[in-house]
C-alpha cells in the first residue's frame, strides 16, 4: 500500500525563501507592536484590582474619597 507517490521533494532548493521569511515576518510583527505604541498591559500585569460599584443615589464625592484614602492607608 503506497500512500504518497513521488515523495522526492527539493527541501534545500527552497531554503532561502523560507529563511528570509523567517527573518522578515518577526520583524514585521515587532514593527506593528511598536507602531501601536507597545503592548497594552491589562490590569493583571499592572497590579491592583478593578471594582465596579453601584450606588442607590448620588454619593457624596468627598466622603467617598475620604473613605477610600483611609482604607488605602491601613
Amino acid at each position: 500500500m503506497e500512500l504518497f507517490k513521488n515523495t522526492n521533494f527539493d527541501f534545500l532548493g527552497k531554503k532561502w525563501p523560507f529563511i528570509i521569511a523567517s527573518l522578515v515576518l518577526p520583524e514585521l510583527g515587532f514593527g506593528g507592536i511598536l507602531e501601536q505604541g507597545g503592548i497594552k498591559l491589562g490590569i493583571e500585569f499592572k497590579g491592583g484590582a478593578r471594582m465596579r460599584v453601584k450606588f442607590a443615589g448620588k454619593p457624596n464625592l468627598e466622603t467617598t474619597r475620604a473613605a477610600m484614602d483611609a482604607r488605602n492607608k491601613s
